[in-house]
């Protein structure tokens, strides 16, 4: 509660003539007994829930200047180039100054007003990468790469020169996690023997923070899921009685479970349209899929409801050993060009779920499958059940498109949307000419980021043997051999990989 200095000190002064605002500093949540469900701000001024405000949070009379002022946790980004920071503020800076993040956040809003009102996406990073013309990022690609009886980390970066690729010791899980609050690296998180640690490379040791051992840890992701601006994650795991999601907030070093029927490649974005970060996960590695709107529960605390939910369709590759997994990842991007953000599925088949009018739901814009990739509907049955695809949203000022790899054929294409009913615009990209000819595995992981600083999105496609291609936008759709992963065997064979991708300012 209210500690009794505060109070003496704001009674003093509330009865002073010509008084203003008492400017009272909390400690902790227990210091703000000053309405309803009151919190700690990391500005130390109590806030109270008050639902006319978008963030669901006031500033308590007792604040200063910012008494009884809606609470937002808006920032310039200090790097644009990482997904999972809160929403930025809209208000034009001068290039070339501290604010000039502001400037690129304000055009960036202008395409995508969610970046600016729910948080800072994967597809806010493409949108600045495209948008901010002084805005240059690295590419980092965390990698965690599977089949029966082996895992393997491996950090894979792009400093604008030459790929740098490391074998990370930790057990399970590598994924980047956004810049703490005023700090311009993101940071590398993995598990092993009962911790996260996770670090920015600046420092000589990693953090290291205790985790269950009781718990099946599957996923790492930085989110503003309360909307409080504190350095937030959500780590996705299962126990013995089902999926949930920890919410963690690293500077307090506190956490809560917050139930979830999908945590399995957990994507942030947008579900509903409001102020607060939504997700989608993959329920037990099945088919099925849920979208996680963030909402309020009656103690005002944050929780997931995850009845909306759907599947993929189709089937697998039964001609090959180590099939790949139902669904292999989720992706955020503007499709449609109506400046709402759309989520997109990849794996039996490619759902594209559309963010308008109010809210994502169940009926997909578009529903890919066959071979080459085009509407399930007109599909032969045989072959819409032998296929399955990896792939990644590239967004471009002439219109966003999907690049889709298919599975068990070697094929890449750039799929553009088209018509009413949306139909399939395939170009094919082209590989180059290799050893292993026909036997060269699939593309099984795809990621999407501006890698020579022309404010064009590239394409970067890694194979079940970690080889990496990459196909600049001036490539003309044809792959180049960048990096081959130094494994052992030279040919692991790996049937999944999962990447989570961020970048820092260069």
């Amino acid at each position: 509660m209210v500690r009794r200095a505060a109070l003496a000190a704001y009674a003093l002064v509330a009865g002073a003539p010509g008084c203003i605002h008492p400017d009272y500093h909390c400690m902790s949540d227990l210091d703000c007994d000053v309405g309803e469900a009151g919190r700690c701000e990391l500005d130390q001024r109590c806030t109270t829930w008050d639902p006319t405000c978008a963030t669901h949070r006031r500033y308590s009379d007792h604040s200063g200047p910012r008494s009884g002022a809606c609470f937002d946790d808006q920032i310039a980004p200090l790097d644009p180039c990482a997904a999972g920071q809160p929403p930025a503020i809209a208000t034009p800076g001068t290039p070339g100054t501290p604010g000039a993040n502001d400037a690129c956040a304000a055009t960036v809003c202008q395409a995508l007003p969610g970046c600016c009102a729910t948080g800072w996406s994967e597809a806010c990073v493409q949108q600045a990468q495209i948008l901010c013309s002084d805005l240059v990022c690295d590419t980092r690609i965390a990698i965690t790469a599977n089949k029966p009886g082996r895992t393997d980390l491996w950090d894979l970066q792009w400093d604008g020169v030459q790929w740098h690729a490391r074998l990370d010791p930790r057990q399970t899980v590598l994924a980047w996690l956004a810049p703490a609050s005023g700090q311009r690296q993101p940071r590398l998180a993995a598990f092993a023997s009962g911790a996260l640690t996770y670090g920015d490379g600046t420092s000589p040791a990693p953090i290291s923070i205790p985790v269950s051992t009781a718990h099946n840890y599957l996923e790492a992701t930085s989110v503003d899921f309360d909307r409080d601006g504190r350095d937030t994650i959500a780590l996705g795991f299962t126990d013995a009685t089902g999926p949930h999601l920890e919410i963690v907030k690293l500077d307090l070093e506190t956490s809560r479970v917050v139930n979830s029927a999908g945590v399995t490649r957990l994507s942030w974005g947008d579900v509903d349209h409001d102020a607060f970060p939504d997700g989608i996960a993959e329920a037990g590695g099945g088919v099925r899929y849920h979208l996680l709107s963030n909402t309020e529960s009656d103690d005002r605390s944050r929780q997931i409801d995850d009845r909306v939910s759907t599947t993929v369709n189709g089937g697998t590759s039964s001609t090959v050993a180590n099939n790949p997994p139902a669904i292999r990842s989720f992706d955020w991007i503007d499709i449609d060009r109506d400046h709402q953000i759309d989520v997109v599925a990849y794996g039996y088949a490619v759902d594209v779920h559309s963010g308008k009018p109010d809210a994502i739901g169940t009926t997909a814009l578009i529903r890919i499958d066959c071979a080459p990739p085009g509407p399930a509907a007109g599909c032969d049955t045989t072959v819409q059940a032998d296929q399955a695809f990896a792939g990644a949203a590239i967004a471009a000022p002439s219109g966003s498109a999907l690049v889709i790899a298919t599975h068990p054929g070697r094929a890449l294409y750039r799929a553009e949307l088209r018509g009413t009913p949306a139909n399939t615009a395939l170009t094919p990209y082209v590989f180059p000419t290799e050893a292993c000819g026909a036997a060269c595995p699939p593309i099984i992981a795809v990621v999407v980021r501006d890698l020579d600083g022309d404010h064009r999105l590239d394409v970067v496609a890694i194979d079940g043997n970690l080889q990496v291609y990459t196909s600049l936008a001036t490539d003309n759709l044809v792959l180049h051999p960048a990096i081959k992963l130094p494994t052992t065997p030279i040919q692991p064979g790996f049937f999944v990989v999962r990447t989570s991708v961020s970048g820092a300012l260069r």
